[in-house]
């Protein structure tokens, strides 16, 4: 049996694993069950109205709150991804977005894995575990899920060729310019523990600029809207207005998810980190 042979039996193992999400529901009850919280009412029902605009149906955005949500406040509008919709249905859509947050994330984690000599079942089951990982907590577009692809060009690359730099920008205009943009920034210092030797620190400028720039392309609609046009509903809505208040929640959460035991205090503690330190600088401009 040659290597590859036994490489294709490792993936196909722990594909396997990530696919029993899918399985054990269908063979019991005869669907394929979905977590409705965040994805029944929001995810399914915007990419609805992104599939009527692609088609042509400019006028679908005024099914939501009569017209006062905008076309320019949808995040997700100008992803690449999105073309899918001319000619998937809904279900399949979801479905088919839903299987690639599976397997980018499991192959580009086993790719980082491999080139820092992991063995080949290791890395697929770090793969594994951390596809499930971030399936607890995903942002819109594929920033998380190939978070380890760009992690190991940062690694293991001192200059980008043109394939480095398509993908890159593929990444790059499916990403949450607002919600990935810290993500992109701690891979730094990790790639910085990840390889003892000195780095050719154009790398960093290559990778980073790439993605920035094609965020801001996909996602310069949020920006402009927000400038430009009145304010949205989500602005009414508001846990206080005190200067306490937005520290109170953080310090809260800190020791909610602070407890080393917990499943996600490795996740929480740097993101309440982040947090402390955004208030403390809103508050000093504030004041």
């Amino acid at each position: 049996m040659n290597l590859p042979y036994k490489t294709n039996y490792v993936h196909l193992f722990f594909i396997s694993l990530l696919a029993i999400h899918y399985a054990i529901p269908l063979i019991f009850i005869g669907q394929v069950t979905v977590n409705p919280h965040d994805n029944l009412d929001i995810a399914v029902v915007f990419d609805h109205i992104i599939s009527k605009i692609y088609k042509g149906d400019l006028e679908s955005i005024s099914y939501f709150l009569s017209g006062e949500i905008k076309w320019y406040y949808f995040e997700e509008l100008f992803y690449p991804i999105n073309i899918l919709h001319y000619f998937l249905n809904d279900k399949l859509f979801y479905f088919t977005d839903d299987i690639l947050r599976k397997l980018l994330p499991y192959f580009s984690f086993y790719l980082l894995a491999k080139s820092l000599n992991i063995t080949k079942f290791n890395g697929a089951l770090g793969g594994v575990l951390y596809t499930t990982i971030i399936t607890i907590q995903q942002s819109p577009g594929l920033a998380l899920p190939l978070l380890p692809y760009i992690l190991y060009l940062l690694v293991n690359k001192d200059s980008l060729n043109k394939k480095h730099y398509f993908f890159l920008f593929i990444i790059g205009l499916n990403i949450s310019l607002v919600q990935d943009i810290f993500s992109l920034i701690f891979l730094i210092p990790l790639s910085f523990l990840l390889k003892n030797k000195s780095k050719n620190l154009k790398i960093y400028l290559q990778v980073l600029s790439v993605i920035i720039i094609a965020a801001i392309l996909s996602n310069i609609h949020l920006v402009i809207g927000s400038i430009l046009s009145d304010s949205i509903h989500r602005e009414a809505w508001s846990a206080g207005n005190d200067m306490v208040s937005p520290f109170l929640k953080v310090f809260i959460n800190f020791f909610t998810y602070g407890d080393p035991k917990h499943a996600l205090f490795v996740f929480y503690v740097p993101l309440n980190i982040i947090a402390n330190f955004m208030c403390f600088v809103k508050t000093s401009i504030s004041s």
